[in-house]
């Protein structure tokens, strides 16, 4: 029965995206992510700072909306500068490219050591053109790769998560 709703679900999908300018293999959740091993650590309490790294996350729905989260932290000893930035907008093909138009969103940064970057700001409108982009079979599954001309990155197929279910 599960087996027959998840073939139901990615036909409904799949003529969804047939129906817009978005090509069905895009249509998913996907993410990259990078944690850096360097670790600090407090000689006198040996406590270690927290982690260091990056993730993007992106949601590409069949109707052409996106959603992009990026989530930058970087610690060294006691400090810690955290940027989440949230954007939604458009996508659509043009050619062989495709075109992200941001239609809002907010970058939220804090710092524990400098309370100057410590802000919310609304992300103005823009519009990103990722000039190549293919989606390939990687070593643990489907990637979206898209680059700028200058920034070439693959994010990894993602499994769509709801709210958590678990009891406080």
């Amino acid at each position: 029965m599960v087996r027959i709703f998840s073939l139901l679900s990615l036909a409904v999908l799949t003529l969804q995206a047939q129906n817009s300018s978005i090509p069905a293999e895009i249509v998913g959740a996907w993410s990259s992510s990078e944690v850096r091993t360097i670790q600090f650590s407090n000689r006198s309490s040996t406590a270690f700072a927290r982690p260091s790294g990056a993730t993007i996350k992106y949601q590409i729905n069949p109707d052409g909306t996106y959603r992009e989260d990026t989530l930058i932290q970087t610690s060294t000893y006691n400090c810690t500068d955290t940027v989440f930035a949230e954007e939604t907008g458009r996508i659509h093909v043009d050619g062989s490219k495709l075109v992200f138009e941001a239609t809002g969103g907010t970058l939220r940064s804090t710092d524990n050591c400098n309370a100057r970057f410590n802000y919310v700001k609304q992300l103005p409108h823009r519009e990103r053109v990722m000039t190549e982009w293919l989606v390939r079979n990687g070593s643990s599954g489907p990637e979206l790769c898209m680059s700028d001309s200058k920034h070439p990155l693959c994010y990894k197929r993602a499994e769509r998560t709801g709210p958590s279910n678990v009891q406080k």
